[in-house]
């Protein structure tokens, strides 16, 4: 014989708690998964930042020029995603990488940028002409850490790198962007949202 306690079932109520409970825990999921996207990012570009300004402080401590060098992944030269810094001015398209890489004494500074973030990629180098944005693949500093052209003349406007993370498995096919902004005259370099 069974009782009357056994043969009852869920109130309206316990079914609603359920719902809202996994929707709360659902929602905070999805959340964290996003911030970590940004944070990927945010780590990335402070990486490619800090090496852009070490080019800078090597031009101006070692009264000379230096410079980063990138290949993005459209680049038709190699289908491989990289920067690295180099001394002088250069000859023609290539540039001999620094051998005085500070986390491997004697080896190049050459940073592929997916080994920090495997999504993680230089999206487009760019200097500003007027209105336009014109595509460059390098940044020169002089020995006062002032951003020049590859003939050595200052620019007159900003130049930026852009940085784009593609998150898999997240629900969200397109890449994320910022951008570090290089200014001329101060060298001021500036990570800035898009």
């Amino acid at each position: 014989m069974k009782t009357a306690f056994a043969l009852r079932g869920f109130t309206l109520i316990e079914v609603i708690l359920v719902v809202v409970l996994v929707s709360i825990l659902s929602a905070t999921v999805f959340v964290s998964l996003n911030s970590a996207t940004g944070t990927y990012l945010d780590v990335g570009v402070q990486r490619v930042a800090s090496d852009i300004r070490y080019a800078q402080s090597l031009a101006m401590n070692k009264k000379d020029w230096y410079g980063v060098r990138f290949r993005e992944r459209s680049d038709w030269l190699s289908d491989s995603n990289y920067y690295y810094v180099y001394n002088g001015l250069g000859s023609g398209l290539f540039f001999d990488p620094l051998d005085d890489n500070p986390a491997n004494l004697g080896t190049p500074y050459k940073i592929y940028v997916g080994d920090i973030y495997k999504n993680l990629a230089i999206a487009d180098v760019q200097y500003k002409v007027w209105f336009f944005w014109v595509s460059t693949n390098y940044l020169l500093f002089n020995s006062k850490g002032i951003p020049c052209h590859f003939y050595g003349d200052t620019k007159e406007e900003e130049t930026r790198v852009k940085v784009s993370y593609s998150p898999e498995g997240c629900g969200n096919s397109s890449p994320i962007y910022k951008y570090i902004y290089i200014y001329p005259n101060s060298g001021q370099i500036e990570v800035v949202n898009p």
